[in-house]
């Protein structure tokens, strides 16, 4: 299995009749498939909780609680309070991100966010929301007196600022970009090595598989070898260790795109409560939890 086919992808240019056929306007096809299917799934998934959220137990019910409980939890520990929109709008992008990796687990399907686009259209959002909230809470002309610098300062110091300000705004972005986009592409490269190593020897491997199952189910289906006798444990970890691709593939499909989809989140959240002023006493959004 190549690895570079990873970064192999089906150009569309829309723009074309144009005369824009730059790789700018290039639009990758397999992304833009894997985008929408991500979020269908996410569409089906908000249906079914939102089915089953009235029910007060089971599994489903336990996942929703537990995912408002911690975007609320992280909002009143970021800055002070709880705001409706600031839990809408980390929650959207976790679980925007999340399903945008692990899509991924379904067969033929890869991670849209494996694209440095899709990581930058993620990056994008999160700065110019950030960037909404310091305008409507300060207005434009304030806002824009953050790119010269601390007002005491002399004017050709605020001045000679402005770059720097601008090149410190504009690397929160790629700081985000990139942290995404490299977690993201060097699980799948991980991932495609181990599946190059198994298709490399994939006779071997496959009968290992139906070795492995046949003796398990001899030893432990038909003369009862006991699990947690000391023979049993040794056979059983060594036919467990067959299926470790599953459990690879589990690791880098549903535990990583997790961690990674909350740090965006997270970090989304830092740059917010860094970035706006926030008073529960003279915020009419704001609301106290407890």
């Amino acid at each position: 299995m190549d690895v570079t086919s990873l970064f192999s992808y089906t150009a569309w240019y829309p723009f074309a009749w144009a005369g824009l056929t730059a790789p700018f306007f290039a639009v990758h096809v397999q992304t833009l498939v894997y985008t929408w299917i991500s979020m269908v799934l996410l569409l089906g998934g908000a249906f079914i909780a939102r089915r089953y959220f009235f029910s007060n137990d089971g599994l489903i019910y336990g996942s929703i609680e537990l995912l408002v409980t911690t975007f609320a939890s992280m909002c009143v520990d970021s800055i002070g309070y709880f705001r409706r929109d600031y839990f809408n709008f980390i929650a959207t992008l976790f679980l925007f991100t999340f399903s945008g990796c692990i899509v991924s687990v379904l067969p033929y399907m890869e991670e849209s966010t494996k694209d440095v686009n899709t990581t930058f259209a993620i990056a994008l959002i999160s700065f110019f929301y950030i960037c909404y909230q310091q305008i409507a809470q300060e207005g434009l002309l304030h806002f824009l007196e953050h790119f010269l610098g601390h007002p005491e300062m002399p004017m050709v110091v605020r001045i000679i600022m402005i770059p720097l300000e601008t090149m410190g705004k504009l690397s929160k972005i790629l700081s985000m970009a990139f942290r995404l986009f490299g977690n993201v592409i060097g699980g799948a490269v991980v991932y495609h090595l181990i599946l190059s190593i198994v298709f490399l020897f994939k006779e071997q491997f496959l009968m290992a598989v139906l070795v492995g199952g046949v003796v398990w189910m001899v030893l432990f289906k038909f003369y009862g070898l006991k699990k947690k006798s000391p023979l049993g444990r040794v056979i059983n970890v060594a036919i467990q260790s067959l299926f470790v691709l599953a459990a690879i593939q589990m690791f880098f499909g549903v535990f990583e795109p997790l961690v990674q989809s909350f740090v965006i989140a997270m970090l989304s959240m830092t740059y917010l409560a860094l970035g706006v002023k926030h008073d529960l006493t003279r915020d009419p959004k704001g609301l106290a939890w407890n």
